[in-house]
């Protein structure tokens, strides 16, 4: 039977305490304890050393907040990442529930600097930008279109990708942004009425368990009536996948319930190539930097005919991205590549835009 409980590592978002406590700093080095402590009397903060190299500041209401905006420059990166930071509210002694509760000091500032993105998802500010792929024999033929995640600011101007990915990926909340990043492409698509297929992107890391985290995603499709025929999801990072047998098990939950999958960046390394041959996926892509002048490069070429190969005899589908000029389109439909996505057709929109044909292609 499907639980309905919600999942902390990617539902709720807990938010840091504003409530006066007690904060345990572990740091890696004697030379960032010193840091901390020159924060922390810059701010008349009590700091107390203890076994361990453990520090202890006592905190009003407010006062982490405060901290945390002067931790944010002073120890570096790797400092922030190495030093374990708990927060434990009132005068009670930690024990071991909290130290489930403890982080790196790197994730608390993340989470202080990036609480602009937890409101966004709270405020149900995301939306998604959909950009066409179009078949290579028929371009006025939609095949599907790949759904991208957007944000709106308070001022109303849409937030660039990156920031909303790089801010969650410094405050450890890749698994809540995944899943809401999946719930809003499925909801947008439904609203715009969108034709063929729904590539959706998702990044496996944000999922630990399939049978658990995924349900919420296959219940909010069966909600939206939509055929799961015409899902497809897209694995996006797969030069971070170090764990094939977990991306396995994945797709493997998404093929049992009726989607198609595909890998995205072929050509971007050799993971995503020796992916390929283990999970036969339903598409591939190829990376936007081996089709970029591929026209022009007769190495590229070579490398990009023996792929296409491989993909036909396996029976994959072939989807060329950043497609940009014509000379560009005309080579990847001489090697008998499927479909095709990019700025000579189109720039990503909502609604999404009608492809602009390529003079002369297709029929």
């Amino acid at each position: 039977m499907e639980s309905k409980a919600r999942c902390s590592a990617c539902e709720v978002v807990e938010p840091l305490p504003r409530s006066s406590g007690r904060l345990y700093l572990a740091p890696p080095v004697p030379h960032t304890r010193r840091k901390l402590r020159e924060a922390s009397k810059a701010l008349g903060l009590s700091i107390e050393e203890m076994d361990g190299g453990i520090q202890g500041i006592a905190l009003g209401d407010g006062d982490l907040s405060r901290l945390l905006g002067q931790l944010e420059e002073r120890p570096s990166e790797p400092e922030q990442k190495q030093s374990h930071a708990l927060f434990v509210a009132g005068n009670k002694t930690p024990g071991l529930g909290d130290l489930l509760q403890a982080r790196s000091l790197s994730v608390l500032l993340g989470r202080e600097s990036g609480c602009w993105l937890v409101d966004l998802m709270e405020s149900d500010r995301l939306f998604a930008h959909f950009h066409p792929i179009v078949s290579m024999a028929n371009p006025a033929n939609i095949h599907a279109h790949e759904c991208l995640l957007r944000a709106r600011g308070d001022d109303g101007k849409t937030i660039p990708p990156f920031e909303i990915f790089q801010a969650a990926s410094r405050a450890e909340l890749t698994f809540h942004l995944d899943r809401a990043a999946r719930l809003t492409a499925i909801r947008d698509a439904v609203s715009h009425d969108l034709p063929g297929k729904i590539f959706i992107n998702f990044n496996p890391t944000a999922i630990y368990d399939p049978n658990f985290c995924l349900q919420t995603t296959v219940r909010a499709i069966h909600d939206a009536g939509i055929e799961p025929s015409r899902l497809v999801f897209e694995v996006i990072e797969s030069e971070e996948i170090s764990d094939s047998k977990h991306l396995k098990s994945i797709l493997q939950f998404y093929r049992d319930a009726g989607f198609g999958v595909a890998l995205d960046d072929l050509g971007a390394g050799y993971a995503s190539l020796n992916l390929l041959s283990s999970l036969r996926p339903n598409y591939i892509k190829f990376d936007r930097e081996l089709v970029s002048g591929i026209d022009g490069d007769r190495y590229r070429q070579t490398v990009f005919s023996k792929l296409v190969e491989m993909a036909r005899e396996l029976d994959v589908k072939t989807v060329a991205e950043g497609v940009e000029t014509r000379s560009e389109w005309d080579f990847l439909a001489s090697q008998g590549v499927d479909f095709a996505q990019g700025f000579l057709l189109c720039r990503p929109d909502a609604p999404p835009q009608t492809p602009k044909l390529p003079s002369g292609a297709g029929v």
